[in-house]
């Protein structure tokens, strides 16, 4: 054995070698990416209740503190992250409306709740519902001068001041939930009118300035001037019927028509007056559909609605006659449940109408003469919808989310959450006595609601 090494080999198990560990970069105790920051981010208006994530619009520089201090014989170390931030929701539907902050999370934790009195400890904000008196953010203007923030009107933001977000690894994502508040009073416009009796149906006549009204109870045809709040006449309407329903006025033929039933139930005819002097000028041959009649809407002259077997119908109009121009089958494309009708583009010798039907966005394309030409579904959610408004070549259903539809490409433009959503011109299923206004005058529709009301008088 001479000659060999009298210790162990290099590298060998009984005579191991010192390694050198890796470096490995200390990892940063926050995080300073924003979550929810994008530019082009979409922004939804909104009206009513709803829960929304939240946008960083500013945050100035988030300072981390560490800071060391003894108690009896051990060393406390405490690490604080502060963040200033101003976060943006949504933007009010309606104008200098008064809004609530009910709720705020972060990270999906609740940590402020007004209705329980709940606020996390330490935590400060201020509150912004955009209206037009609304001044510039304090906490903004001592970081960055009030020459250079603007008060951020029109939308609604909270402005947080001094979050600690050690805990939490990196700027969280905020959501909240807000609430309009209803108002305390309403604005009326009393009608001076001849008699008394509740006006049933109505149909405004907007270029003229004219509302027609239908009273049943007596039977009666009534004028009102929308300027003047008073009403012009009122002339006998003698129809052997007791259901009526899809009362609207047509301004190319300067007509009225409504549906109407003796039973209810399967037997609505259209019905053509005449404005003026209140007179029948002609009744369908054929009945609308089967069932009840749940809702009806207007384009062109062609009249449209559905009952309650799920069965669509039309009626073509002309100045002198009044005929239903199609029917469906019962229970149309399988369907459960169909809520709400409203009219859509009209495209030369092509009419659209829009229905919701259980959880599916259903356009049905019907001729100038009221025939059917093609049914297509636009959209289909997972919750059954119940109302839609066509507005200026757009299509918004308020489902979770709120969601808008450009027509013309039948593609989602907008997507924003929303619970609760202003009711524009439709025709509904729960609702089967909306209000209803031609296509082009769906703007008609504003908030603060006017409500009209009419007192008696002896003469005129």
């Amino acid at each position: 054995m001479a000659g060999l090494p009298r210790h162990a080999p290099h590298g060998s198990w009984s005579n191991p070698q010192p390694t050198t560990a890796p470096t490995v970069p200390d990892v940063p105790t926050v995080q300073v990416t924003l979550p929810t920051s994008a530019y082009g981010q979409t922004l939804p208006a909104v009206w009513g209740k709803c829960r929304l994530p939240a946008a960083y619009i500013w945050v100035p520089p988030i300072l981390t503190v560490t800071s060391s201090h003894i108690e009896f014989w051990d060393t406390i170390t405490t690490t604080t992250a502060k963040m200033s931030c101003r976060l943006r929701f949504a933007r009010p539907l309606v104008p200098n409306s008064t809004w609530t902050m009910r709720k705020l999370y972060a990270n999906g934790k609740l940590i402020y709740d007004v209705s329980v009195g709940y606020r996390q400890k330490g935590l400060k904000f201020t509150a912004y519902d955009g209206r037009s008196t609304q001044p510039r953010d304090p906490t903004m203007v001592r970081e960055e001068g009030v020459n250079d923030v603007s008060a951020h009107r029109g939308y609604l933001d909270i402005v947080i001041v001094d979050f600690d977000i050690i805990g939490l690894g990196a700027p969280p994502v905020f959501e909240a939930e807000w609430i309009q508040d209803g108002a305390t009073t309403h604005d009326y416009e009393t009608f001076t009118v001849f008699a008394a009796g509740f006006v049933s149906r109505m149909a405004a006549d907007w270029d003229n300035g004219i509302l027609y009204g239908f009273t049943q109870s007596p039977r009666a045809l009534r004028q009102f001037s929308i300027g003047a709040t008073t009403e012009y006449y009122s002339a006998d309407n003698s129809i052997i019927a007791n259901y009526f329903t899809g009362f609207r006025y047509i301004q190319s033929l300067d007509r009225l028509v409504y549906l109407a039933a003796f039973t209810g139930v399967g037997d609505a005819h259209g019905v053509l007056l005449d404005p003026l002097s209140g007179a029948i000028l002609a009744q369908s041959g054929a009945a609308a559909a089967s069932g009840i009649i749940l809702g009806a809407c207007l384009s062109g002259t062609v009249l449209v609605g559905f009952s309650d077997a799920e069965q669509i119908f039309a009626f073509y109009v002309t100045a002198s006659t009044i005929e239903r121009s199609y029917q469906s089958i019962t229970s149309f494309g399988g369907y459960s449940s169909i809520q709400c009708v409203v009219p859509g583009e009209i495209r030369g010798s092509e009419l659209d109408f829009w229905f919701c039907a259980d959880g599916d966005l259903l356009k049905l394309t019907l001729t100038s003469l009221g025939t059917f030409k093609s049914s297509t579904v636009v959209a289909t959610f997972t919750d059954d919808l119940r109302y839609a408004v066509y507005d200026d070549g757009d299509l918004t259903a308020p489902v979770a989310p709120l969601t808008r539809f450009t027509v013309a490409s039948a593609s989602r433009i907008f997507s924003g959450s929303l619970t609760s959503c202003i009711s524009m011109p439709a025709v509904c299923r729960t609702s089967p006595t909306c209000k209803q206004a031609s296509p082009g005058r769906s703007r008609a529709v504003r908030q603060p609601t006017r409500t009209f009301s009419m007192a008696s008088r002896t003469s005129f």
